[in-house]
């Protein structure tokens, strides 16, 4: 099954299942760590382009296990 985690994504921001799951464990084990994460460190700690992280993150804001505070370049996601 494959998950669209944006409105209109691109091909490249389109994951599947399993792979979000598993990239929701890391970041969820990064936020445990630290305060907050951005776009930036999340690309750091998994292979995702900068489309697909922001795709990525905006799911977990519409999932409700993350807030987005911020904009541009000061955006940064906190544990809901």
């Amino acid at each position: 099954m494959r998950m669209q985690l944006c409105k209109k994504p691109s091909r490249s921001a389109v994951l599947a299942e399993p792979e979000y799951l598993r990239l929701r464990s890391l970041a969820e084990a990064y936020l445990h760590q630290h305060k907050s994460i951005t776009n930036r460190e999340l690309r750091g700690i998994t292979r995702l382009t900068y489309d697909q992280a922001i795709a990525f993150l905006n799911h977990m804001c519409e999932e409700k296990r993350l807030v987005k505070r911020g904009r541009f370049g000061g955006t940064h996601y906190i544990r809901a």
